[in-house]
C-alpha cells in the first residue's frame, strides 16, 4: 500500500499540534547533547527520563542503569547494527520484564540516545500500522527477530519518500495507528492528548490516512493479519511468532538504510 509525502506532512502538522510530547522529544534530544557518553551516572539520567514515556513499565533504577552502562562500553555505538537493540532488550529481560515488553524500552534508548534514524522506536501503534501497509506481514527473512523485520521494513518503507528526516515517518506510524484503532472503536486505550486532538476533529484528519486505510473497516479488503479493533494501551504485547515474508529489495542487514 503506498504511502505518500501528503500523508507524512498531515502527520506533521497533527504533530505540531501536540506541544507536551514536543517538548518531552526536545528535552530526550538536549539530554544526549549535554551527555553524550554512557558511564553510569549519564545512562542513569536516560534510563530515568525514558521512564515516563516508556509504556512497557520496564523496571528503572540502579541496576538497569549500571548494566546498560556496562554493556555499551564494549559497543561502538556509531557503526553498531540493529542487534544493539535486542542486546539491550535482553539486559531489561533481566531487570524483571518479558522481551516484548524490553524491546519497546530498548528501542526507544536507541532511537534517543544512539542514533534516532537508524533505530526507528517499535510499540504496537507504529508495528501495526507498518504491518497494515505492507499487507498484514512485516518483510524479512526466515529466523529474524522482531526488532529487524521492524527496522528492515520501516527502511523499506521510508526509502521511495525520500525525507530528510526518517523520523518522520515514525511519527506518521504512531498517529496513524492510533487513528486506525480509534476510529474503529472510540472507547480505545490510546494515548490522551493524541485521543485530545482526534475528538477536536482537526482538517489533517482527513489526509492522514492512504485511500485503502481510510475506507471504513468493513469496506476494506481484508490484509492478511487485519489491525485489531480494541486496541490494548501502546506497550508491545506479548503474542506468538507470525510468520515472515523475504523481500529481494530489503535483506536483514545489520544497518538499515539512511
Amino acid at each position: 500500500m503506498p504511502l505518500e509525502r501528503a500523508q507524512i506532512e498531515a502527520a506533521d502538522r497533527l504533530w505540531n499540534r501536540l506541544d507536551d510530547l514536543q517538548r518531552s522529544d526536545r528535552a530526550l534530544a538536549s539530554l544526549q547533547g549535554v551527555l553524550s557518553t554512557f558511564d553510569r551516572e549519564s545512562t542513569l539520567l536516560k534510563v530515568l527520563a525514558l521512564h515516563p514515556i516508556d509504556t512497557s513499565k520496564t523496571h528503572v533504577g540502579l541496576p538497569l542503569a549500571r548494566e546498560i552502562s556496562e554493556f555499551l562500553r564494549a559497543v561502538d555505538t556509531q557503526r553498531c547494527g540493529l542487534q544493539v537493540v535486542d542486546d539491550l532488550a535482553a539486559v531489561a529481560d533481566r531487570h524483571g520484564k518479558s522481551s516484548y515488553d524490553g524491546l519497546g524500552f530498548a528501542s526507544r534508548f536507541a532511537h534517543y540516545f544512539i542514533d534516532s534514524e537508524r533505530f526507528p522506536v517499535l510499540d504496537a501503534w507504529s508495528e501495526r500500522a507498518l504491518e497494515a501497509l505492507l499487507g498484514g506481514v512485516l518483510l524479512g527473512a526466515e529466523g529474524d527477530g522482531r526488532y529487524v523485520r521492524f527496522a528492515c521494513s520501516f527502511a523499506h518503507v521510508a526509502e521511495p519518500l525520500a525525507l530528510p528526516r526518517r523520523r518522520r515517518l515514525g511519527r506518521w506510524l504512531w498517529l496513524a495507528g492510533q487513528y486506525t484503532a480509534w476510529r474503529a472503536n472510540r472507547r480505545t486505550a490510546i494515548n490522551r492528548a493524541v485521543r485530545d486532538l482526534f475528538e477536536q476533529a482537526p482538517d489533517e484528519l482527513a489526509d492522514l490516512l492512504p485511500d485503502e486505510l481510510r475506507a471504513p473497516p468493513a469496506e476494506r479488503s481484508a490484509p492478511a493479519q487485519p489491525m485489531i479493533a480494541c486496541e490494548p494501551p501502546p506497550a508491545l504485547p506479548s503474542r506468538p511468532e507470525q510468520g515472515v515474508r523475504a523481500s529481494p529489495e530489503v535483506r536483514p542487514a545489520q544497518e538499515p538504510a539512511q
